[in-house]
């Protein structure tokens, strides 16, 4: 999808780093900024020739392992500010899937708090602080998945997480799967 935008761009370059430096632009500038959240960014592309996202994988995903349940329950822990991106990209889902998994599935949101949040440090290891010397925190979600785990009652429960590594970005686990 990036690569797309490139060309549609015009944008031209002649070596690794220059195309680096408009794949990432095009990232900050049309797609994470516009939708927001790890999850919903399309960076996985599929044998259509189009761009999936972690939201759609993982959902897709929940189905085929609960395929023999009545109901495949998906919990979602986001920012609440991410929630209509996140209302928007389920119904378009649910338009591609059989009408036996729209009635299967079930998908729950529930909110990152913000007392979970970390502070955020430099690379040297110093807090990060803004203009006017204040701490400057970040969203640290997996905190939040520990008081969200007490709420359910379940036989199995796979966790998952969207998380970003020192290699960059990188697809692991996101949300939570049940079953019961």
């Amino acid at each position: 999808m990036i690569k797309i935008q490139i060309k549609k761009k015009g944008l031209k370059f002649t070596n690794d780093a220059g195309f680096i430096h408009h794949f990432i632009q095009i990232l900050l500038d049309d797609v994470a900024f516009g939708m927001e959240g790890k999850a919903l960014l399309p960076l996985f592309s599929n044998s259509k020739g189009t761009y999936d996202c972690d939201f759609e994988l993982q959902t897709i995903e929940a189905l085929q392992l609960f395929s023999g349940t009545t109901k495949a329950k998906i919990h979602f822990t986001i920012d609440a500010d991410q929630l209509p991106h996140f209302i928007v990209l389920e119904n378009k889902l649910s338009e591609k899937l059989s009408k036996d998994d729209n009635r299967r599935l079930q998908v729950e949101y529930f909110f990152q708090d913000s007392k979970t949040d970390s502070v955020a440090l430099l690379n040297n290891d110093r807090l990060l602080r803004d203009e006017d010397n204040n701490l400057i925190f970040r969203k640290s979600g997996h905190g939040a998945l520990f008081d969200n785990i007490k709420r359910f009652r379940s036989d199995l429960m796979f966790i998952k997480s969207i998380d970003s590594n020192s290699k960059g970005y990188g697809r692991s686990l996101f949300g939570m799967f049940r079953s019961n």
